[in-house]
């Protein structure tokens, strides 16, 4: 009955995000002319739409290699197609949970470990490390493009000197974890033996305590052993978010949206930040937050549904395909590797 209890908060909470989700796609669409939405869509052509699936598959491929590098590290080669299938399959379930594009993360741990024999706090921890780096770049560039919004007032009516405090702790968050770590603390396991003793003494909640330390254990040793590693890292994903600027700028232009290379940060930032609120695949906020981003910048709100759409159609597609690649490798037998000390 206690537990219940406590769960019935979260339940009605759930509940609220359809009603806040119906709210922001009314406001979103409520001034746009769906004629006007396909006359910008349409100037999308066969061979514009080739070179932008040709873009995205490269940006999906690329971004494994941040994790392939940790593996590599760990001393696990392991086939770099794999990893982008696996990474694809998370990102299906990850994308239709909600959340802030979380939830994938169990799935990629299960097929590393039974596909690829990787023990299972192995597998933890080099996901754990690629998701540290990309919540660090990820967060990098939300501060980047708030104080871009605020430099350039693209928003007047924004208060987004606000932003900053909530960004910048964001980007704190994954610093000073693996700050921590590096340090020799472990904050989660901390956190961990403070539950009540009862719950302690389940054999799974002490199974799962036993893999948090080893996960700490291993990503403070990482870090301490393999600062190349972590720089190289660091770099990957910069790089990985200038493909992707390049790749929104693309976008527009292809859509016939003319946008200054600082007005599309701002734009990417408006539509980054929805994704942070508690909605599958950040569904209404993501409209709401382009239609008012290209409203502020002097443009139609259905040049913002227009660019929803096309991000909403890649996204969707992608999501897909993951559920069914997820289905599929969860079918397959295992393709064990053959693990080497790679940790060069």
């Amino acid at each position: 009955m206690r537990i219940a209890a406590r769960l019935l908060p979260a339940r009605k909470a759930r509940f609220l995000i359809w009603p806040l989700l119906i709210a922001l796609l009314a406001w979103a669409l409520k001034d746009v002319r769906p004629v006007e939405v396909a006359a910008i869509v349409s100037r999308l052509t066969p061979s514009t739409i080739l070179v932008l699936v040709i873009i995205n598959a490269a940006i999906l491929w690329l971004f494994s290699s941040r994790w392939w590098l940790i593996l590599r590290a760990q001393g696990y080669r392991i086939a770099y197609f794999s990893l982008v299938s696996y990474r694809l399959a998370a990102f299906g379930v990850s994308y239709f949970t909600p959340g802030p594009q979380f939830g994938g993360e169990p799935l990629q741990a299960y097929l590393l470990n039974k596909r690829q024999n990787v023990p299972l706090s192995t597998a933890i921890t080099s996901i754990t490390l690629d998701k540290l780096f990309e919540l660090l770049a990820n967060f990098g560039f939300l501060v980047f493009g708030i104080l871009t919004i605020i430099r350039s007032g693209f928003f007047p009516g924004l208060p987004a000197v606000r932003l900053i405090p909530m960004a910048v702790l964001l980007l704190l968050a994954p610093v000073g974890y693996l700050a921590s770590l590096w340090a020799g603390l472990k904050p989660v396991s901390a956190v961990w033996r403070r539950l009540p003793g009862r719950l302690l003494h389940l054999q799974a909640i002490s199974q799962l305590q036993e893999h948090i330390e080893q996960v700490e254990q291993q990503i403070a040793g990482f870090c301490r052993q393999k600062p190349k590693v972590l720089v190289q890292a660091i770099l990957i994903s910069g790089f990985i978010w200038v493909i992707l600027v390049l790749e929104y700028r693309l976008m527009l232009n292809y859509l016939g949206i003319d946008l200054s290379l600082f007005q599309s940060v701002a734009v990417l930032t408006a539509a980054r930040l929805a994704f942070l609120l508690p909605m599958p695949g950040g569904v209404g906020a993501l409209e709401a937050s382009l239609v008012l981003a290209m409203q502020s910048m002097g443009n139609s709100p259905a040049a913002g549904i227009s660019i929803g759409i096309l991000i909403r159609s890649r996204d969707v597609l992608l999501g897909v395909c993951g559920l069914w690649l997820a289905a599929i490798l969860a079918q397959r037998k295992p393709v064990y590797f053959h693990p080497s000390q790679a940790g060069d």
